[in-house]
Order: C-alpha cells, then sequence, then structure tokens
C-alpha cells in the first residue's frame, strides 16, 4: 500500500511539472530602470540559431566600493562587419543576477563590444572605446570573465518612439547616447516610453523598428525629453 501511494504521488507531480521544473517567474523592473532590450518579445533578443554559436559570461559591480550591482542590463553588440546588418543592430541583452553576474549565450561568432549600464551609474564597456581591440568570440565557446566597472554619476533620460501620426511604437530598439561614453540600448514600453542612464551633456537617442525606417532627436540631457518619430520603411 506504501509503494502503491508513493507511485501515485511521483505519477501526479510528473504530470503537473513535466520532465523538469517549473521556471522561476521574472521580478518586476524597479522604477527607473531601464527595460530589458526584447524583452517581452523574441526571447533571442538578437542572438542566432546553430549549431556554432558563442557565449560571453562575467559581472557587474560598482567601481567605488566593489559591490556587486544586481538588474544592470548587459548587452553584447556584433561590431563584426562580416555579419548581417540586422545582427549587429539587434543587440542581445540581459540582467544581472543578485550577484551581478551575467550569462549571454547564442551569440553570432566575431567581434563584440559589451555594454553594462544600471540606474545611477554611468555606462560601462568592453572594450572601452571603439578603438581599442574588441572581444572576438569563437564559435562553440563561452568567453568567461568579462568583468565591467560602473562609476557613478549617471543621469536619467527618458523619452518616447512615436509614428508619424503620434501613435506609440512599442518594443522599438533604442540607442541612447550621452555626452560621453558608449550608447546605451534600450527598448521602448506599450506606451512607446523609454528609459537610460547616461553621462550628462549632448546626447541623442536613435531608433528602429520592423516595418519603420530609423528615426533620430538630439538634446542636452538630463533635462531634454527624446522624441523619435519614425516614418514607415519604404518597399
Amino acid at each position: 500500500m506504501i509503494v502503491a501511494a508513493v507511485l501515485c504521488i511521483v505519477v501526479v507531480a510528473f504530470q503537473r511539472w513535466g520532465a523538469t521544473p517549473p521556471p522561476a517567474s521574472d521580478e518586476p523592473a524597479s522604477a527607473g530602470t531601464p527595460t530589458l532590450p526584447g524583452a517581452g518579445r523574441d526571447p533571442v533578443h538578437g542572438g542566432v540559431d546553430g549549431p556554432h554559436t558563442a557565449g560571453v559570461t562575467g559581472s557587474v559591480h560598482a567601481r567605488e566600493d566593489g559591490r556587486p550591482i544586481r538588474g544592470a542590463v548587459v548587452c553584447a553588440v556584433a561590431t563584426d562587419e562580416r555579419l548581417p546588418t540586422r545582427q549587429r543592430e539587434v543587440p542581445r541583452c540581459t540582467h544581472t543576477d543578485a550577484h551581478g553576474a551575467f550569462r549571454i549565450d547564442g551569440l553570432p561568432p566575431g567581434a563584440h563590444r559589451i555594454v553594462a549600464s544600471a540606474p545611477t551609474f554611468l555606462p560601462a564597456a568592453r572594450p572601452p572605446s571603439d578603438d581599442a581591440p574588441a572581444l572576438v568570440l569563437a564559435p562553440d565557446a563561452v568567453l568567461e570573465d568579462v568583468d565591467l566597472a560602473l562609476d557613478g554619476g549617471g543621469v536619467e533620460v527618458r523619452g518616447v518612439v512615436e509614428d508619424a501620426a503620434g501613435g506609440p511604437i512599442e518594443g522599438a530598439w533604442v540607442s541612447v547616447r550621452g555626452g560621453f561614453g558608449p550608447s546605451v540600448t534600450v527598448t521602448s514600453d506599450a506606451q512607446g516610453e523609454f528609459v537610460a542612464w547616461v553621462p550628462p551633456g549632448s546626447g541623442s537617442a536613435s531608433a528602429t523598428a520592423d516595418g519603420y525606417a530609423s528615426g533620430r532627436d538630439n538634446g542636452l540631457v538630463p533635462g531634454h525629453r527624446f522624441v523619435v518619430r519614425l516614418l514607415p520603411a519604404s518597399v
């Protein structure tokens, strides 16, 4: 009888959960937190399918005291000119965990730049500039220990992506740049709104979305609210 009861419990549990445990739910982003690029859309986030992809792991911490930064947005931006334009325009991104660690898989092999950003911090990148040697990802391999230290002093930038009639465009990829340093990639929400943290100074926001030509707006940050209007792409 006892054995039969145990078997029944095992069968019920298997039918309920399947061969793997249920996935953990995502934590809601706090106010002022950049939207994870691609969130709620294609889970690949600009990655590629196939047997010969690459990956990268690392961590994000505050330079001042070394504490890990939880919830930072980390994006792998393909810079290899041999890759298709779409793979270079659309990065693959993730959030850091409670220990500031991240892992990004499904990347096309080749040259990449890793960019991290978080509320109140200045964004940082590896390599730090376009002139420095790029990080080259090998096929079927994971590049480890790509660590990024963020300095304080970032300012919040907000804006909206609209169509020609002023309607919101959800899921647009927005590249936001401040007075210096690397650009930060975020996406627009259901209201077309986006938020990012960048250095103060002369800034810009460039957006692209499926079915639209790219658009851009410029202004001083903080203070300027970016309005990026996209026109339908020519057929």
